[in-house]
């Protein structure tokens, strides 16, 4: 079985290690960068198994337009250049003709190779493209992702979203030991509040110090060097003028200055929102159709009765990244409370009469305490019986009035597949997670790969 990966900044190192591991089959490449293709060919690779899709390289492959209508997921174009960071800061027809020029190579080369897997993350344009192009060839795309809770364990996402995890014929785990593993997520939540390791590695309150300024001139370079050729790379003027991370430390401290922020009073009846940080895939991406936040906000707000306060909680990962213009427009909107970034967070779910969120974490600790919770993408956790999907804020008065809970999966049983259908170890970067390449870490992730294709093969 040939397999492909897609190169993905410092994950490409964990990928690589992954991909020597891989018993069945040849390992084939997709990359943006000439970077990581250098990289990649210092390490053995062959030149014939990597497809470079740099900017300099689709000037000459202007040609026809990618028809993608077909696929499963409801996307097209358009769609895709709105879910990525960068394109939808550019030119309309710049980004639809770069999408169509590297859609048709990716294409082109899946098939050539008889590429039958992909793995790659979903977060840019090209690695959105290739999970949907996969699927109109009839192709399997998976993004190897943690399952938050707990952090360390991971499972494979079936395209670029996160509503399914793929689930493997006969996989058995001793139950004893399932049994225990289940217990120790599910007391982690509901006895001592743990969160996804994520959560803890960026809760930090942004200042001007060394690694701030180290960070922004490592960016620079990455900018200049990398940027002209890569499309994934935020070009300065993007970092400048669009993301402007230098501001956050600014912006932290006029919030603060200025008052924003309120704190909760538990003895009004609320339902809780919970703000995303963005941009980050979780929004842009999984929950796409409702990445204005504002927009949704205010509509959640239409839809409450009037005795319901509907309270906003600040990610407090994202702190001094929003405008103070982006706090006083959602504080204009009547019955809603912006609240402290720094407000128990468990207090809040607990409180409330219920949780919203896109695709947030919050929805998955809220079923696992048994409150009732909903998102507004198809999520996996929304297998847990008391956290519901719904497409439209226009139905959470009736969720509001109705007790009756959809019957699905208690937390123990949601566990139960969770575990039988994800493996130990941590899917990230050297940067992020500095014992990604430990040896342990390499064969416990490789074996959940190994153990896929096998699974896929039967």
């Amino acid at each position: 079985m040939n397999i492909c990966f897609i190169t993905c900044f410092y994950k490409t190192e964990l990928f690589f290690e992954i991909a020597k591991e891989i018993n069945d089959g040849e390992v084939f490449w997709i990359t943006p960068s000439y970077k990581w293709y250098n990289w990649l060919i210092q390490k053995g690779v062959k030149p014939e198994k990597i497809l470079l899709i740099t900017k300099d390289k689709l000037e000459a492959n202007q040609g026809s337009e990618l028809f993608i209508d077909d696929n499963s997921y409801g996307l097209n174009l358009t769609s895709i250049v709105l879910m990525d960071r960068i394109l939808r800061n550019m030119n309309g027809e710049y980004a639809l003709r770069y999408l169509s020029s590297i859609g048709n190579i990716i294409k082109s080369f899946l098939i050539k190779k008889d590429i039958e897997v992909v793995f790659g993350e979903a977060t840019a344009a090209h690695e959105v493209l290739t999970s949907v192009i996969c699927d109109t060839l009839g192709k399997q795309f998976f993004n190897p992702f943690t399952v938050r809770i707990p952090s360390n364990r991971f499972a494979f996402f079936k395209g670029p979203f996160q509503s399914e995890i793929y689930q493997f014929k006969d996989r058995e785990i001793n139950s004893n030991k399932l049994e225990s593993i289940i217990k120790e997520t599910i007391d982690s939540v509901v006895l001592y509040n743990q969160k996804p390791d994520y959560f803890y590695l960026n809760n930090k309150i942004p200042k001007v110090d060394l690694s701030l300024i180290k960070k922004m001139i490592v960016k620079f370079i990455e900018t200049i060097n990398e940027a002209k050729y890569d499309q994934s790379v935020k070009p300065l003027k993007y970092q400048l003028f669009t993301e402007m991370k230098y501001l956050q430390p600014i912006r932290y401290k006029i919030s603060n200055f200025m008052s924003v922020f309120e704190t909760a009073d538990y003895s009004q009846e609320y339902v809780l929102y919970t703000l995303h940080k963005q941009p980050e895939a979780s929004i842009d991406v999984l929950g796409y159709i409702n990445s204005n936040q504002l927009e949704l906000v205010r509509n959640i707000a239409l839809n409450l009765p009037n005795n319901i306060k509907l309270y906003v909680k600040e990610h407090s990962n994202c702190l001094g990244e929003r405008s103070l213009s982006f706090y006083r427009q959602l504080k204009k909107i009547p019955n809603v409370k912006l609240i402290d970034p720094f407000e128990d967070t468990r207090k809040l779910i607990e409180r409330s009469s219920l949780v919203l969120t896109v695709s947030g974490t919050v929805a998955l600790e809220a079923g696992i305490i048994k409150k009732r919770a909903v998102t507004f993408s198809k999520m996996y956790f929304n297998e847990l019986n008391n956290v519901e999907f719904v497409e439209n804020p226009s139905k959470i008065k009736n969720i509001l009035i109705s007790n009756n809970l959809e019957s699905k999966n208690c937390p123990k049983d949601f566990y139960k597949n969770i575990i039988l259908n994800s493996f130990e170890g941590t899917i990230s970067d050297i940067l992020n997670a500095p014992n990604v390449l430990n040896e342990d870490n390499i064969k416990k992730v490789s074996y959940g790969f190994n153990s896929l294709i096998k699974d896929l093969q039967v």
